[in-house]
Order: C-alpha cells, then sequence, then structure tokens
C-alpha cells in the first residue's frame, strides 16, 4: 500500500522559479522528490541501525529481511521511542511577488513502511520538506543575487536593485542570459 505525503503542494513565485532556473539541472518537483528520498533514506538507516539488534534478540529463530515487514516490527517494540527530529532549516526566501505557481500538486506517493518510518524519525516530515525547499529557495535567490551584484559593481552598473526579486527579473531580462542549464547544453 502507499500513502500520500505533503498534500498541500508548494507554490512558488515567478521569481523563486528564475532563481531555482539558474542553479537546478532538474526540476523543482524532482529537487523536492530527492529531498524526500534522502529524509525516507536517513529515516529507514537511523532506524535500523539503532534498532534492528534489540529487534532481532526478540525474535526466536530468524527475521524478514524485507523492510517493509522490519519497520512495522521495529516501530510496535513497546520500547521504542520516536525520534521526533525536528526541521532545522529555517530559512525564508524574500518574495515581492505572491507564490503562485504550483510545483508538486498533491504531494507524493511513498510506500506505508516509509511513511511508518519518517513520522517515527521527524517530528513533523512534512513540515521538514517544506522547509527544504523554502530553504533551497531563499539559498538560490541569495546566490543569484551576490553573483549577478558582483558583476553589476565589475561592470559599474548604473544602479543595482535592493530587493532579489527585482535583481532577479533585470538580470533574467538581460538579452542573452542562460541559465546553468541551456550553458550546459551550449558548453556540449
Amino acid at each position: 500500500m502507499t500513502k500520500h505525503i505533503a498534500l498541500l503542494g508548494f507554490k512558488i513565485s515567478n521569481e523563486d522559479q528564475k532563481a531555482l532556473n539558474e542553479y537546478l539541472l532538474v526540476t523543482p518537483r524532482q529537487w523536492a522528490t530527492d529531498a524526500l528520498k534522502g529524509m525516507i533514506n536517513k529515516a529507514l538507516k537511523t532506524i535500523l541501525r539503532d534498532w534492528l539488534e534489540p529487534y532481532k534478540k526478540t525474535q526466536v529463530d530468524s527475521i524478514s529481511g524485507n523492510i517493509a515487514v522490519l519497520i512495522p516490527a521495529i516501530l510496535a517494540m513497546p520500547e521504542f521511542k520516536p525520534y521526533n527530529v525536528e526541521s532545522t532549516e529555517k530559512r525564508k526566501a524574500e518574495r515581492t511577488f505572491a507564490a503562485e505557481a504550483e510545483i508538486w500538486e498533491g504531494g507524493f506517493e511513498i510506500a506505508d513502511h516509509e511513511d511508518l518510518a519518517l513520522r517515527a524519525f521527524y517530528k513533523d516530515p512534512e513540515q521538514t520538506l517544506y522547509d527544504l525547499m523554502e530553504n533551497k529557495i531563499a539559498l538560490r535567490k541569495q546566490a543569484f543575487v551576490k553573483k549577478y551584484t558582483d558583476k553589476l559593481i565589475s561592470e559599474q552598473a548604473v544602479t543595482i536593485p535592493n530587493r532579489h526579486d527585482a535583481m532577479i527579473n533585470l538580470i533574467t531580462g538581460e538579452v542573452g542570459y542562460k541559465t546553468r542549464a541551456q550553458l550546459e547544453v551550449l558548453e556540449a
């Protein structure tokens, strides 16, 4: 069986999308999918590392090698306590314009045991995923602004916008502007 996570989706502004396009070689949805896979792997590996041996001791002969069986069995142990790991990603992207473009409408499908592991490991797995995406956008926007501020200063530009979104629109509106993916295609 499968479960759904992050059903509310995630919206970004046009300027967020431009900043992500400057750096990412994948779509924001693919980036979020990969981030979710990383969260799942971390939860599964940590639970197995910490609890597989104690679980083995509760079994008489053998245990299942199927992780979809192991995780619910470990979590059902009376001594198991959830980790309640909180999101450490707290950066929020500066936005002048509303976040309107949906990048992962309807969330993601994950296996039952993955959902169980996420909920046993993270205090709020959905919020952690939202925070990871928001943090990524904030960092990409900051990097974009720094890169092009330095460039405009070296070119002795007449004016440099103070707002991230204004800088992003100015640079991406220039004739000849190319994203990282477009540059890599040209270099190949």
